[in-house]
């Protein structure tokens, strides 16, 4: 990210707290607006906190993500350990009552604002302009107009059926996913043959729409933390397939995400994201309170599932586990389809 547009995101950030900061001063009974005639340090302390994690945490860098729903997430986490530091300084300093009060009121209003912010920003980066008759992407970085034509997105389809090139097959599926993946599908499906079809969905409508038992096997390149209802998803495969069919998919379990979450951060801030993580992703879900929040941040994608989740879905929608590798980050397994979804 280029300095002007951080200091400019910075900027926009800061009048974000400080309209919080207000309407929750406003707001506490026991206070008024009698209370910003007196320097509080307090509130200077409370800015260095979110500036500092803000800067550490990168949650300000958009362009890190590729869809709005990690954006999200990334700024209710940061927003959540912002939220843990400054309970424990209060708790250290023995603040007043009332301060909690501004402060996590600050937190929950800027923490809206900026899911309405970065809201804006997606809908601004994936603007269209009608153009000669065509839809094509508008650059906000620019203050030009450029033009790139934009095409409906489709799950990537690589069919051997369907082309004569094998050479090119092979290659496009290696630029894909890489060589040793590569030799890990071609080790268990015969990719010379046209009884398979490898694609890129986390969507069940993409599986429902193949032809009943045309394919022997299927390969799907996408990881299952992204898509919704994984149940149905296996259970739509089960039904595409004939028995003895494989199928071969991926997933980011539990223990693959920690590690990438304390990698991925600076000591001290890796364990308090990886713990609201925890937080966010595992408990908010299985309370009633909170399971409609977590859906509205996430939209199902990106969810934290354990290895052994994974096998027992598959188990469950009718498939055998015929060989479990871990590679590249993620958790793939090989399934052959022995019986109709239980």
């Amino acid at each position: 990210m280029k300095f002007r547009t951080r200091i400019s995101l910075t900027f926009v950030d800061v009048t974000l707290l400080l309209v919080s900061f207000s309407l929750a001063v406003m707001l506490n009974p026991f206070l008024g607006v009698e209370y910003f005639s007196e320097f509080d340090p307090s509130l200077t302390i409370f800015i260095l906190i979110w500036l500092i994690t803000t800067s550490l945490s990168k949650k300000l860098d958009f362009r890190r993500f590729k869809n709005l729903s990690s954006l999200n997430m990334n700024i209710v986490v940061v927003n959540l350990i912002i939220g843990l530091v400054s309970l424990l300084l209060m708790f250290a300093f023995r603040s007043p009552q009332y301060f909690l009060f501004i402060v996590y009121g600050t937190l929950f209003g800027t923490t809206i604002l900026e899911l309405i912010l970065a809201s804006f920003y997606f809908s601004l980066i994936h603007a269209k302009t009608i153009h000669n008759g065509f839809a094509y992407n508008r650059n906000p970085s620019s203050m030009m107009t450029s033009y790139s034509p934009v095409q409906e997105e489709k799950p990537v389809i690589i069919e051997e059926k369907e082309s004569h090139s094998e050479n090119k097959i092979d290659h496009t599926l290696i630029d894909e996913v890489g060589q040793r993946m590569y030799q890990f599908i071609d080790s268990h499906i015969d990719l010379s043959n046209g009884s398979h079809i490898v694609f890129s969905t986390t969507t069940q409508f993409n599986i429902d729409r193949l032809p009943d038992r045309h394919y022997s096997n299927l390969v799907n390149l996408k990881r299952i933390n992204d898509i919704r209802h994984i149940n149905k998803f296996f259970e739509a495969v089960n039904a595409k397939i004939p028995k003895n069919g494989i199928f071969i998919g991926c997933a980011e379990t539990k223990e693959q995400r920690k590690q990438r979450i304390l990698r991925k951060y600076s000591p001290g801030i890796n364990i308090v994201y990886y713990i609201l993580d925890f937080i966010v992703k595992r408990i908010f879900p299985k309370f009633y309170l909170t399971k409609n929040l977590y859906f509205f941040l996430t939209r199902g994608k990106n969810r934290v599932i354990s290895r052994a989740e994974v096998l027992g879905r598959l188990y469950s929608c009718g498939f055998e586990i015929s060989e479990e590798k871990f590679l590249n980050g993620h958790f793939y397994f090989v399934a052959r389809k022995e019986k109709n979804p239980t």
